[in-house]
């Protein structure tokens, strides 16, 4: 094993996607399933980075003919993401203890605001490199940034494993041959990569 492939959301970070569409939809007086019908199409350009947030909920606003400003929808969804998006320390210790195995890299779709987010916080120092859906422009499930990352780390499928929350994602990265694992907890992913042989704590 050479590589070590983590998620952030959902995986570093706690899962915001539930409340930030949650507080989204009452900021424009909608409810979930009717924000995610009417912008399923532009969800893919966002987490591309071929479309800001704010682009995204200006044409929003539109679509549901909703009075709410755009600038105010999008300061609620960045509220909301950082109040829900802490920090995990028993996987940030995980990842600390696997970096001194093998090289360590995160591989997550996010959004231009969120990204500029965590990289003040310094979140991506976690890693030893950060592959972003919005600077790579594709995304998660997609065969494309799958390889594109083991491209750019000159490794074999086989010689990866890749960590994520996400079944589909998990399924994807199998698919191309690369060993996964389905986070559900630190207890489980620290049996998980033990038995890898990439964690240690010593």
């Amino acid at each position: 094993m050479k590589l070590a492939i983590f998620d952030v959301g959902g995986v570093v970070v706690a899962e915001t996607g539930k409340a930030v569409r949650q507080d989204v939809a009452v900021a424009l007086g909608t409810a979930v399933g009717t924000l995610k019908e009417a912008m399923h199409d532009l969800y893919s350009p966002v987490k591309k980075g071929k479309l800001s947030l704010l682009d995204f909920y200006r044409e929003a606003v539109q679509r549901l003919g909703s009075k709410a400003k755009p600038e105010a929808i999008l300061a609620v969804h960045l509220a909301t993401y950082k109040k829900h998006a802490k920090l995990l320390p028993e996987v940030v210790t995980i990842i600390e203890h696997v970096r001194k195995n093998v090289r360590t890299v995160c591989l997550t779709n996010a959004e231009i605001e969120t990204v500029q987010f965590n990289k003040a916080r310094q979140l991506f120092q976690q890693f030893d490199a950060s592959y972003i859906s919005t600077d790579l422009k594709m995304m998660k499930p997609e065969d494309e940034i799958f390889k594109k990352v083991l491209a750019m780390e000159k490794v074999k499928p086989e010689e990866v494993v890749f960590i994520d929350d996400d079944p589909d994602f998990v399924k994807a990265a199998k698919k191309l041959g690369m060993p996964s694992i389905q986070f559900r907890d630190y207890r489980q992913l620290t049996k998980e990569l033990a038995k890898k042989g990439i964690l240690t704590f010593t």
